[in-house]
């Protein structure tokens, strides 16, 4: 059962969920029933099987964030700012991103602008660290103690910088090397950028094995995490709707 946990104002939380098999047609049809017309329209759209599930997903997932944070599932009205960045018009304390790769899907929220991005993390790309990544950055990866080091390295700023450009709404409208990833005392990456003027945190989660997850914010507090499972929420959110 689903919990709700407040009113409408979201604290920081990185939900993620493993897509269910393909041939779950159960729970296709289940997540179909409950996700927006917005929602089943945009799933309609993709022609691949994988893609579909993707699309349902991620809209599970930020109907959950919402229910949690005390918002009805009819109340929620998803539009688009000028530069394609999804939003809650009718909620604008509620801020959310949404990530898939493979077979993982992710939802981040807070109180401010958010973004987020998973990967899967399979070979290091030095030739796309070399082309569109700062020297500085390229260094940092090449200078990895082995192969396996080299590729989390790489995963991991790459990562890092798809959060903020998709934090900004820019995507990738914003160049990647506009701006620099350094690694800072404690083993994490700090954000040097002039897009604005604000200060940006990233937080990084190896919740999921094979998977490297980054979160770009303002927010001072840390995401606290929600491993979910697709199938459940479906279910619950079918009950809340009937």
């Amino acid at each position: 059962m689903i919990k709700i946990t407040g009113a409408g104002k979201p604290a920081p939380r990185l939900y993620a969920a493993k897509l269910p098999p393909l041939e779950s047609r159960d729970f296709f049809e289940s997540a179909y029933s409950v996700v927006s017309p917005e929602r089943r329209e945009k799933t309609d759209k993709y022609r691949q099987p994988m893609d579909k599930l993707r699309s349902l997903g991620a809209g599970l997932l930020l109907l959950k964030s919402a229910v949690d944070c005390g918002i009805g599932i009819s109340d929620l009205t998803v539009e688009s700012s000028d530069c394609g960045k999804p939003f809650l018009p009718d909620f604008p304390d509620f801020h959310f991103n949404i990530s898939h790769s493979g077979e993982y899907v992710i939802c981040c929220v807070g109180s401010s602008e958010v973004g987020c991005d998973i990967e899967e993390m399979k070979t290091c790309e030095t030739d796309i660290a070399r082309r569109f990544f700062l020297p500085s950055e390229y260094s940092y990866i090449m200078s990895a103690d082995g192969d396996n080091e080299r590729t989390l390295r790489f995963y991991r700023i790459w990562t890092a910088k798809e959060s903020f450009m998709k934090l900004t709404g820019l995507g990738m409208k914003m160049e990647l090397s506009s701006f620099e990833l350094r690694p800072d005392n404690c083993g994490g990456l700090g954000l040097i950028q002039n897009y604005d003027k604000k200060t940006y945190r990233l937080q990084e989660f190896r919740t999921v094995c094979g998977y490297c997850i980054t979160v770009c914010s303002e927010l001072t507090e840390n995401f606290g995490y929600t491993d979910c499972d697709l199938c459940e929420i479906a279910e619950g959110l079918r009950c809340l709707k009937n």
